[in-house]
Order: structure tokens, then sequence, then C-alpha cells
């Protein structure tokens, strides 16, 4: 678990944030939590770099209404690395992300979905 509060609680507002519908229709508002090298695996099997991202993002932002995120970590794995895990409360949905903080705030470099049960 991250010790510092501060950093546990920003990444879990920038998660939050990211299941906003009014964001993830905007691409510009997405564009400044992704990382350049961004990388995605959904849940349906298809794989996104932040460019192909964005443009599934505008096209479809996925759902209505600002999802629940329940089960949240925050974990270490570097200085400025951190995987973070949790569950969609209204499906069920596992995710998992790895943020980086590159001095200019922290950015979303790896994500991905799983159905869950």
């Amino acid at each position: 678990m991250i010790d510092d509060f501060q950093v546990r609680e920003r990444l879990q507002q920038l998660e939050q944030a990211l299941l906003n519908p009014s964001i993830r229709g905007d691409p510009s508002a997405v564009a400044d939590f992704l990382d350049e090298d961004f990388r995605e695996f959904g849940a349906s099997g298809t794989v996104y770099d932040r460019a192909s991202m964005l443009q599934a993002l505008a096209d479809d932002p996925g759902f209505d209404g600002t999802r629940t995120i329940s089960g949240f970590s925050a974990i270490r794995l570097a200085e400025n690395i951190a995987l973070v895990t949790y569950r969609i409360a209204e499906t069920g949905t596992l995710r998992s992300s790895i943020w980086r903080d590159s001095g200019s705030g922290w950015k979303l470099v790896f994500h991905q979905g799983t159905l869950g049960g």
C-alpha cells in the first residue's frame, strides 16, 4: 500500500475522473490524463494505444452516469510508479492501472479492464 495518503487520494481522484462521462467524451480532457506511452488491454480483448483510446472514447464514452469505485488499492512499484486496482461497483468490472509521475503530475501509462463476477 502507498503510505502517502495524498498520493493514494490523488490517484483515486484521477481514476474517478476518468469514469466521468463528461471527461470521457472530451478527447482533450482525456489526453491530459494519458501518458504518451499509454496502452490498454480492454475487457473485450482490444488493445489500445493513446491515439486509438482517445478516438474510441470520443466515438463512445461507454456509459451514462459516473461509475463508483470500490476496493481501491494503490501500491508503489518505484518512487514514481504506482499500481492501482479497484472494482467498478455497478458492474463488478475489475480494473488495474499503472500510473507514472513524470514530475509534472501523474499520467496513466497502462490500464486493463477485466469482467468480474
